[in-house]
């Protein structure tokens, strides 16, 4: 008998450009010895990546930055966040790691003319990279939508967000699961600016800052 994979569902609407835009994800992270931490662009909609610092705190809930910052902590190689930029309006956020003999990527998130695209990387890896995308892509702060504070809701209804179970993965999560494992054997370089096993990947202290920033701008 297959596995069920749960996963946590959200729609949400977006005001903030001249056109709404509206949509759902998947999130999901595996309770497991090295769980993987995914998100799923429902239905071919894609979300605004300033979008995803509300969207991993409605879904995930309270302690989750913490959660994410512990399984960080807990590495045992050295690491570092690499920002490749591509022509086209799309960067990839990856994390740069060794076990001591190669140096690989073994996690990655891309995001092409701001939207999100579909995610599935280790939990450990999160914060780190989170942190480089939310320092870019700020929830409410980016200057073009500081006098707009609501421009984007979260529809309420009981059901929403809501637990879903899936008897298998979707495809696209499959897919980037193969990805991450090609690029695994990928040389890259770590470089002198790499942390040290331990370091704080700064996903705490950025979210606390842009706190600090809301008040400022109430």
């Amino acid at each position: 008998m297959n596995p069920l994979y749960n996963y946590q569902q959200l729609p949400w609407v977006d005001h903030a450009t001249q056109y709404m835009q509206f949509g759902r994800i998947l999130v999901g992270m595996e309770d497991s010895d090295k769980p993987k931490l995914d998100l799923y662009n429902y239905n071919y909609t894609m979300l605004p990546a300033y979008l995803i610092y509300s969207v991993l705190k409605i879904v995930l809930n309270d302690g989750w930055v913490e959660k994410l910052e512990s399984l960080h902590a807990h590495r045992q190689n050295r690491w570092r966040v690499e920002v490749i930029s591509h022509k086209i309006s799309s960067e990839e956020y990856r994390l740069i790691s060794d076990d001591g003999l190669n140096t690989y990527c073994s996690s990655f998130i891309a995001i092409t003319q701001g939207n999100v695209m579909n995610f599935s990387i280790f939990a450990e890896d999160a914060a780190p990279i989170l942190t480089k995308i939310i320092e870019k892509y700020p929830p409410v702060f980016l200057p073009k939508y500081r006098n707009f504070r609501y421009t984007y809701c979260f529809p309420q209804h009981p059901m929403w967000p809501g637990k879903i179970q899936l008897a298998g993965l979707p495809q696209q999560i499959i897919d980037q699961r193969e990805k991450h494992q090609a690029l695994t054997t990928k040389n890259c370089s770590l470089g002198s600016d790499a942390y040290e096993a331990g370091k704080s990947s700064g996903l705490v202290e950025t979210i606390e800052a842009m706190k600090c920033l809301e008040v400022l701008l109430v």
